[in-house]
């Protein structure tokens, strides 16, 4: 799969293919290689597999973005997904969760990640989210 799209957060890092798949390595301490809580570092490049329940599942992912220790993803959709250190975003955005993940009703096209939990989001009325 040819690599598409890269990021950093806070000791670690994911990559995304043409064909949306999700890859990361690194520090995992809050879920930000999307695995759960206990396994604490990963020393090579995993697949991450999205663990999500009620039957929901993640089309295509086509964006990410890497902070301090959270991540945003975007789907063929145009839906938000967060996940890692995500406790500011549930009672914000009316989050449903999937597992790790969060979604959310805001159909993204744009997206950045910073410290502390920052996110922005434009959607697509041009209209900016900051959370």
């Amino acid at each position: 799969d040819k690599i598409v799209d890269i990021c950093c957060g806070y000791e670690y890092g994911l990559f995304l293919t043409e064909t949306g798949s999700v890859w990361g390595r690194g520090v995992n301490s809050h879920g930000q290689i999307g695995q759960r809580k206990g396994i604490f570092n990963i020393s090579t490049m995993l697949k991450i597999e999205f663990d999500v329940h009620d039957n929901v599942a993640i089309p295509k992912i086509i964006a990410l973005a890497c902070g301090y220790d959270h991540n945003l993803m975007i789907d063929s959709e145009h839906r938000l997904w967060v996940f890692g250190n995500t406790v500011k975003y549930g009672p914000l955005y009316k989050a449903k969760l999937h597992g790790w993940f969060l979604e959310n009703d805001i159909k993204a096209m744009h997206i950045s990640c910073g410290a502390d939990q920052l996110s922005l989001c434009i959607d697509e009325n041009g209209i900016l989210f900051t959370f």
